[in-house]
């Protein structure tokens, strides 16, 4: 594993440790906005507060997890910032139904602060994205392509790749009658194949 591998690998873990301890402390401050007038009544305070932020980050989890909501680099931001959004949202109102079974009737429960929170995860959450995969971007190497061809369609993918240098590297492109032995001297150098028909 090269250094910016390791770098990049770093870079993902942060992104998704943040991301998980944001999805806590939101969850608790929700929960916590909802029941501080009723403290002195009993309400098991902090325990409280470590199970809901621990429970709503599993259920983050999750769903970040469905959505690829921590694949920086990968996808575009726009894609990044819509996982996130799913994730917190469900996330949100999971908790939101939770908090209706645990106070028996929605008097208690305040929208207000459901939807200030999901605002301030959400803004957190893109100002973080932005930050880390711009950062994993400056690691980033191209990526080396070789493509096998068929037909004279695969001109387009390679223009489009072309024009972008920073993400693709081709190191050699074949026609599908090549023999197999000449494919194999770039195959270490590759990343990914290409087999364009």
């Amino acid at each position: 594993m090269t250094q910016n591998e390791k770098v990049k690998n770093k870079i993902k873990a942060i992104y998704t440790y943040i991301s998980i301890g944001l999805s806590f402390i939101s969850a608790a401050l929700i929960w916590y906005w909802n029941v501080s007038p009723g403290w002195e009544k009993g309400f098991m305070g902090i325990r409280t507060l470590t199970l809901v932020g621990c429970m709503f980050s599993a259920v983050y989890f999750f769903f970040a997890k469905m959505y690829d909501a921590h694949k920086i680099g990968l996808y575009r931001l726009q894609e990044l910032a819509f996982s996130q959004m799913l994730a917190y949202s469900i996330g949100d109102m999971i908790l939101f139904v939770a908090a209706f079974f645990w106070f028996h009737n929605f008097s208690r429960i305040r929208l207000s602060f459901f939807l200030l929170g999901f605002v301030l995860q959400l803004g957190t959450i893109l100002v973080l994205t932005f930050v880390c995969n711009r950062v994993y971007a400056r690691f980033d190497e191209p990526r080396r392509i070789m493509i096998v061809y068929g037909s004279e369609d695969y001109k387009r993918l390679l223009e489009k790749m072309e024009e972008k240098k920073n993400r693709y590297c081709i190191v050699a492109t074949y026609d599908e009658r090549t023999e197999i032995k000449k494919f194999t001297r770039h195959c270490q150098d590759v990343r990914m194949f290409i087999y364009a028909m």
